[in-house]
């Protein structure tokens, strides 16, 4: 629709283009013509006046030559008449009287001739000054003239060559506009061809329609991949900065060094003599430190003698149903139900176990993932912790444990900085693995469970406690405490009696009798969350006990989003 509109609104483009080019071209003729008919007009002007002068030349020439010829012959006459008197004076013999009155009479009149001729000759050369002054006034505006013309000859040549690159420029426009309409064209053949190709993949995405769940499926992969490789460029940049800052560290503190080897050197002498002090008194205390070991030892064996005996007669006859020592592919019992827990569960079709029960697998969750979680859980603990002797980490609902209070880590630390994603990618098999075997021993429909809160990480010191979160280790049912609980798991991710001693998960069974299970590092525990299987946890006596909750509701209303959805 796009390249629709372009090509319309390029061709009105072409069009007012093409127009506009004609306009200027009939503008360009009409003024080229109108240039040669003034040119032609100024040039027949120019003409008739030259021819004007040259007639009017003539004729004052003419006058000129008339008036002079008639004045030569009206000289000649003169002087004829004067040689005649003087012949008749000559001629004519008379007395002195009558001889001085003709003298005087010729020369009266010889002398009025010579004033005529005289005042001829003034007029003549009066009428030769203005004919010289009319010539020299049209020599100077033949002069104009031609000045005149020569100026117009000149701003014709340069409208000419005006006009001549106007005309290079309208052809080059004209050319451009044959390239634009070629490319457009092109463009159209392209389009026709994307077209083409674009019903020629819509047959093929037809034809392979069946396969479009594995495309999406690898398309989540290579977002999850992008994702994975953004973090990874996070996590790199963090390094970077972090080893900068190592180095800077690591140059100060190599200054330092110098600067106590320098030192060093200088108390060399008194260093030895330190020395030879502290060697002797190292083997004092290496003694000392032998006698202590052995003491505590023996303490340790008194100690745990002693829980055993208290254990024992506090809380009447404890088995062992599940010991560390031991590895199971599987091991489990299977136990009445409570009433209010057949009750609540009897409304979710699918998801009603065939009996109630207990179970223990040590093969399910690698030992890689296991390492995973666990530093998952220390680095989320390490913004926080109870100063008593259980902390909580909930990374669904950010909930942990600070001090003597619950604060939410979002708020203290970015998701994206504190969650690696390839950690929750593992959490995230993990709770799978632990949610398909759990549906596999009770026989229930997988789809039907649902992740419920809380789901947590927990830690367990030996630590006095400081508030009512701090006592777990009071019996209980998670039914009762959680009344979304329908399946409750634990992920242990250490060792009981390695890493820490105490901390036993006990089931109180019928009468007063107890099952054991000692903690193992992977070792998964399923039960239902009914009376059934009421239980508690032994108080730590030395170590850090770490596991996971993961527990299961069959209503989806209560169920909790994956961390994996904060990124």
């Amino acid at each position: 629709m796009q390249l629709k509109h372009a090509e319309r609104k390029h061709k009105i483009d072409l069009t007012m283009m093409e127009d506009l080019c004609k306009y200027k071209m009939r503008i360009l003729e009409e003024r080229e013509s109108h240039l040669e008919n003034e040119m032609i007009s100024l040039q027949e002007e120019f003409n008739a006046k030259l021819q004007k002068q040259k007639e009017t030349q003539e004729e004052l020439v003419r006058n000129y030559n008339e008036k002079l010829r008639n004045l030569q012959e009206e000289q000649l006459t003169e002087m004829k008449r004067v040689a005649e008197l003087q012949s008749l004076k000559a001629s004519i013999g008379l007395s002195n009287a009558n001889k001085k009155n003709v003298e005087e009479v010729v020369s009266k009149e010889l002398t009025l001739r010579e004033i005529a001729i005289e005042e001829k000759q003034k007029e003549l050369l009066e009428f030769e000054e203005r004919l010289n002054r009319t010539k020299t006034s049209l020599d100077s505006k033949k002069a104009s003239i031609d000045t005149r013309i020569e100026e117009f000859e000149t701003k014709m040549a340069k409208e000419k060559l005006s006009l001549e690159q106007q005309k290079k420029y309208l052809k080059l426009s004209q050319n451009i506009l044959a390239e634009k309409e070629m490319y457009w064209e092109r463009e159209k053949q392209c389009e026709k061809d994307f077209v083409t190709s674009c019903k020629q993949e819509l047959e093929a995405r037809a034809e392979l329609q069946g396969t479009v769940e594995e495309v999406r499926r690898l398309k989540s992969r290579l977002e999850t991949e992008r994702n994975e490789i953004k973090k990874e460029e996070m996590r790199l940049k963090e390094e970077k900065w972090r080893l900068r800052n190592i180095e800077q560290e690591f140059s100060f503190q190599e200054k330092h060094v110098q600067k106590l080897l320098q030192e060093a050197e200088l108390k060399k002498d008194e260093g030895v003599r330190a020395l030879k002090k502290a060697q002797s008194i190292e083997r004092h205390l290496d003694e000392r430190v032998e006698n202590v070991e052995k003491r505590m030892m023996e303490l340790n064996r008194k100690e745990e003698l002693l829980t055993k005996v208290c254990t024992n007669a506090d809380d009447s006859f404890s088995r062992l149903f599940a010991g560390q020592e031991k590895n199971f592919e599987f091991k489990g019992v299977y136990v009445l139900c409570s009433k209010k827990y057949l009750q609540d569960i009897s409304k979710y079709p699918g998801c009603q176990p065939q009996k109630c029960g207990r179970f223990v697998m040590d093969n399910v969750i690698s030992n890689e993932e296991v390492n995973t979680m666990m530093a998952l859980v220390k680095r989320g603990l390490s913004y926080g912790g109870s100063h008593g002797g259980a902390s909580i980490l909930d990374l669904h609902t950010g909930a942990m444990s600070k001090g003597v209070h619950f604060v939410n880590l979002y708020k203290l630390v970015s998701p994206h900085r504190l969650l690696d994603i390839r950690e929750l990618e593992v959490y995230r098999i993990v709770r799978k693995k632990i949610q398909n075997v759990l549906a596999a021993k009770f026989g229930l429909v997988p789809e039907m469970l649902h992740l419920t809160k809380p789901t947590f990480f927990s830690r367990l010191t030996n630590k006095s406690p400081l508030s009512s979160n701090d006592e777990y280790w009071h019996p209980h049912v998670d039914k009762e405490t959680y009344p979304s609980f329908h399946y409750t798991t634990l992920l242990y991710l250490n060792d009981y009696g390695i890493d820490f001693r105490g901390g036993q998960f006990q089931f109180i069974d019928n009468g007063n009798s107890k099952s054991a299970v000692q903690p193992k590092k992977g070792r998964v525990l399923l039960f239902t969350s009914g009376q059934e299987n009421a239980h508690y946890v032994e108080k730590v006596i030395s170590g850090e006990r770490y596991a996971i909750t993961i527990s299961f509701t069959c209503d989806y209303r209560e169920a909790i989003p994956d961390p994996l959805s904060k990124f």
